[in-house]
């Protein structure tokens, strides 16, 4: 059998400063495994795969955490992190990112610190001692910690200089240690707000990520985060971007694509596995990741995510909610043509997949 064009051009490409003896059985050898690696016509690949993901899915415990390297940070593994993986959630229990700084500057802690304190969000009650309100002048005062502020690289008139744009409305001043907000003809209950409003502003670093930790890996100095934000990351001029990595499968189809958001499906799902000693060929998981991200956008296995993009009335009703979809097939005067093997099994046909592909003739010999 004839190796596909592509996989064909890339041996040639290995193999090329090989001996020929050599060459001839690496060519043979991939031959082999090719062949090895093909699928009947008619096997139900899906199926196939189904039941062996689920099978040891019920041995991962429902409520399992793993440490991502420090104490600090937990992030859900097992049946949890399956979930999220499966039905596309946006919201998912703890985003965090991995970053590697480049070759020059990855062995240099002093460097990774600085890198740190530069992605790690800081907000106005980070930096602050105190904060008083006077109703009855309707201010807003902020006495900042000038001893944490030099340790993280931040200054008094640079922090009152952000607050001075952020809040054009109202007036803002310095005296001494303090940052004073005046708020002429608000109301109480609006000043209080104002207050709470004013501690969430962002005075540096990169926004949704709270916490960074550094972790020595061999010789190389990695920052883990708390939270997640890719894209803004990844301009970090001393961040080698190449290196990155998000548990955020939605943020990475956004800024790297699909194709990057599939690779990640993939591998987190084999890990989530492998970390309980549950090894499961990465075909089957290869199968998943494509269904999720077939329609060229990470959906979940979900009636408002790949079920809802099914063309099959039958195949959609289904999936939970059957009444529904007849009746807005039947108003709508849908078609359907009974092609998939959950169709099929709904109408009591012969599925289309092992021997059910295929027709038998018997030819009677003429006489």
């Amino acid at each position: 059998m004839d190796l596909p064009k592509k996989l064909r051009e890339l041996v040639e490409e290995k193999s090329k400063s090989l001996p020929e003896d050599l060459r001839d059985k690496f060519v043979e050898k991939v031959r082999e495994e090719y062949e090895r690696r093909l699928v009947e016509a008619g096997e139900p690949v899906g199926l196939v795969a189904a039941q062996s993901i689920s099978e040891p899915t019920t041995q991962l415990v429902l409520k399992s955490f793993h440490y991502v390297g420090m104490r600090e940070f937990q992030v859900a593994l097992g049946l949890p992190r399956l979930l999220e993986i499966t039905d596309a959630r946006k919201r998912i229990k703890e985003k965090y990112m991995k970053i590697h700084l480049l070759d020059e500057y990855k062995n240099n802690r002093e460097i990774a610190e600085k890198v740190a304190r530069k992605i790690v969000e800081t907000r106005v009650e980070d930096i602050m001692e105190k904060m008083e309100f006077d109703i009855l002048d309707n201010s807003i005062a902020i006495y900042l910690d000038k001893k944490y502020l030099e340790k993280i690289g931040l200054t008094f008139e640079g922090v009152y200089n952000i607050l001075k744009r952020r809040l054009k409305k109202f007036e803002v001043e310095k005296k001494g240690n303090k940052i004073i907000i005046t708020a002429k003809n608000l109301k109480p209950k609006e000043l209080y707000i104002l207050k709470e409003n004013i501690k969430k502003i962002q005075i540096s670093g990169i926004r949704g990520i709270r916490q960074v930790h550094l972790q020595k890996e061999g010789e190389e100095w990695v920052i883990y985060t708390n939270g997640s934000n890719l894209r803004e990351v990844m301009r970090i001029p001393e961040i080698d971007y190449r290196k990155v990595f998000t548990n955020d499968i939605h943020e990475i189809a956004k800024v790297l694509g699909i194709e990057a958001a599939r690779r990640v499906i993939l591998e987190e799902m084999i890990k989530i596995f492998e970390t309980y000693g549950l090894r499961i060929d990465y075909r089957h998981f290869s199968i998943v990741a494509d269904v999720l991200t077939w329609y060229g956008e990470f959906m979940g296995i979900t009636r408002y995510g790949v079920i809802a993009e099914k063309a099959s009335t039958l195949s959609r009703a289904a999936f939970e909610i059957p009444i529904k979809n007849f009746i807005n097939s039947a108003m709508l005067g849908l078609e359907d043509d009974v092609s998939s093997v959950i169709d099929n099994l709904l109408v009591n046909q012969i599925i289309p997949l092992g021997t059910g592909v295929f027709e038998v003739y018997y030819k009677r010999r003429e006489k």
